[in-house]
């Protein structure tokens, strides 16, 4: 809440945050959430999984303008989301390299910009260290604020409001007027 209530203190400093936590207990919502109430604030804001993150920076998009335009916008938002980093898909050693050193560029050049970035990711601050790199971490621990997002899993619950709200004839967004 803090974090929302005073967006120019954290972006002036250039913290971001990483959540992280087990799978379904809502990170990847609350990020969105906090980079919507950035981009309601004015700042300039950018989501990716990932996965996209990896495609983009190599040969995944066919346009090169396209491909450019993904790369600068990862670089270059003012605050950008990355999500789920720990759910690509690696073929060995050689794919995880890259795979890390994707990672190094984007959190170095964010960090040395003094924009912020938030993280979410099923891995702790310690799995995070062992999947990527220490210098990644490190990185992150002067840059970001680290959140352990704990509960039970949403998605069973969400779902089952999904299939009630359907036998009330309700979609989303409800509105109740």
């Amino acid at each position: 809440q803090a974090y929302i209530a005073e967006p120019g203190e954290y972006f002036r400093h250039g913290l971001g945050m990483r959540l992280w936590g087990e799978i379904g207990t809502g990170k990847s919502l609350l990020g969105a959430l906090v980079l919507k109430a950035y981009i309601a604030e004015g700042y300039n804001g950018f989501f990716t999984t990932f996965n996209e993150l990896l495609a983009g920076k190599s040969l995944g998009f066919d346009d090169r303008s396209e491909r450019d335009w993904f790369v600068r916008q990862v670089f270059n938002a003012e605050i950008l989301l990355i999500d789920d980093p720990g759910r690509e898909q690696t073929a060995g050693e050689k794919q995880m390299d890259y795979t890390t050193s994707v990672l190094d560029e984007v959190v170095r050049h964010r960090v040395g910009m003094s924009l912020p970035t938030i993280i979410t990711s099923n891995d702790t601050k310690d799995g995070f260290q062992t999947r990527y790199d220490k210098h990644i971490s490190s990185l992150l621990e002067e840059s970001v604020i680290e959140r352990n997002v704990t509960g039970v899993s949403y998605r069973a619950t969400h779902n089952n409001r999904k299939v009630r709200e359907m036998a009330e004839g309700l979609s989303r967004p409800v509105v109740i007027g």
